[in-house]
C-alpha cells in the first residue's frame, strides 16, 4: 500500500533511519540530513515544516518547498520536495520536484509511483505544469519523468529539461477579425513549413532557424505541439476564412502583473495585411483580461517593422537591453523593449 505523507515535526527515527542510507549527494538531489545527528534531524523537521510556510524567497535566493515520505507498507522509502515556485536560476538547475528512492527500495517501480502522487500534490498547490531536471546519465529519472506524462523539451551536456504538464491547454485560443491563434496539430506541418519555416527571411530575427527539409519540419512540428501542451498562451495563427496555418505567436505571465510577449512570426506572404496588429490586440487583450496590468513587447534595433507595429498598437519605448549574441551567427545585437498600460 502506498502514502504520501507530508513533513511533520513528530516524525520519528524510522524516517531518520532512512535518510542515513540515502547518500548525501546524488544525481544533483541534497539529502541534509545524511551524516547528522537524531537531534539536529529534529531541528530539521521544525525548520523545514516552517519554511514550507511561508510565500516568498528565503535568504534571498531559496523558494518555500514542502517535503513528502513515501510509505510503501508502512515503511519509508523515499522523500522528495515540491518547489512552491521557480526563479529564473531553479529553471536553470534545480526544477519544481527532486526525489530519491532509499537504494535497498530501488528497481521496484517506487519512483514512478512517488512521481505519480507528488503531481497530484502539485496540482492541489495551483501548480499549472512543473519541471523535472535530471543529469543527462540518469536513465531512470527520466524514464520515472516520461511516464508520468514529461515532455523532454530540451537537453544540454550537463542537464535534461522535462515539463510536465498539469493543466490541459488543448482548448486555449483567441480570435480576431481574420485570425484563430490556437493550438498546433501534428498534420498542420506541411503547410506551416511553406508559409513559415522554410523561409529566411521571416526567421532573420528570430533565434529559430528555417527548416531545411520536410523531415525537419515534421520534427519541429512535432516538438512544437509538445511544446504547447505546456505553454498556455504558445500558439499556431490560422486564417478564419481557410484554416490555413501562417504562422506563430505567443505571451506568457512574467508574475507581478506584467505579460509579455514571446515572439509574432507571420510568413512573407501573409504580411503587412493587419495579421500582425490584430494578433499583438489580442494578446494584450487577454493579457488585461487575466488581471495584467502592464505588456512588454521587444524588437532587435535594426527590426523596423516589428518596432512599427509595437508602436501602432499603443507601446512606447521602456529600456534598451544589454547587448546580446545571437547563437546562430555569432551577431551581436540590442533587443528595443517596449511597455503598454493596460
Amino acid at each position: 500500500m502506498f502514502e504520501l505523507r507530508r513533513l511533520s515535526v513528530k516524525d520519528g527515527m524510522d524516517i531518520y533511519e532512512m535518510l542515513q542510507e540515502i547518500p548525501a549527494e546524488e544525481n544533483n538531489m541534497h539529502n541534509s540530513v545524511n551524516g547528522i545527528s537524531f537531534e539536529a534531524y529534529k531541528d530539521f523537521l521544525a525548520e523545514s515544516e516552517e519554511e514550507s510556510k511561508r510565500d516568498g524567497i528565503i535568504d534571498g535566493w531559496r523558494v518555500p518547498s514542502t517535503r513528502y515520505w513515501l510509505y510503501v507498507d508502512k515503511k519509508p522509502v523515499g522523500f522528495a520536495d515540491i518547489r512552491h515556485f521557480l526563479t529564473p536560476a531553479l529553471k536553470q538547475a534545480g526544477g519544481n520536484i527532486g526525489y530519491a528512492i532509499r537504494p535497498t527500495e530501488r528497481g521496484k517501480g517506487y519512483g514512478k509511483k512517488l512521481l505519480e502522487l507528488l503531481l497530484v500534490k502539485a496540482r492541489e498547490k495551483g501548480l499549472e505544469k512543473v519541471l523535472i531536471t535530471a543529469l543527462p546519465t540518469n536513465a531512470a529519472s527520466i524514464g520515472v519523468a516520461k511516464a508520468n506524462g514529461g515532455q523532454l523539451i530540451k537537453q544540454t551536456e550537463e542537464r535534461v529539461y522535462i515539463w510536465i504538464p498539469l493543466a490541459d491547454y488543448s482548448d486555449v485560443k483567441l480570435e480576431t477579425k481574420d485570425l484563430v491563434l490556437k493550438k498546433a496539430k501534428p498534420e498542420d506541418w506541411e503547410a506551416l513549413y511553406h508559409n513559415l519555416w522554410k523561409h529566411a527571411e521571416s526567421a532573420k530575427y528570430m533565434l529559430w532557424t528555417p527548416a531545411e527539409s520536410e523531415e525537419e519540419a515534421k520534427d519541429r512540428m512535432n516538438k512544437t505541439v509538445a511544446f504547447q501542451k505546456i505553454e498556455k498562451y504558445t500558439f499556431l495563427v490560422y486564417l478564419r476564412e481557410t484554416g490555413e496555418p501562417i504562422g506563430n505567436a505567443g505571451m506568457r505571465d512574467a508574475g507581478g502583473g506584467i505579460y509579455e510577449e514571446t515572439g509574432i512570426a507571420l510568413g512573407p506572404n501573409f504580411v503587412r495585411k493587419g495579421y500582425g496588429r490584430q494578433i499583438l490586440n489580442a494578446l494584450t487583450e487577454e493579457a488585461k483580461r487575466m488581471g495584467a496590468t502592464r505588456f512588454l513587447a521587444g524588437n532587435r534595433v535594426k527590426n523596423e517593422a516589428s518596432r512599427g507595429l509595437q508602436m501602432a498598437c499603443g507601446f512606447s519605448f521602456d529600456h534598451l537591453s544589454e547587448e546580446k549574441t545571437d547563437p546562430r551567427t555569432g551577431e551581436k545585437y540590442f533587443i528595443e523593449n517596449h511597455i503598454k498600460i493596460l
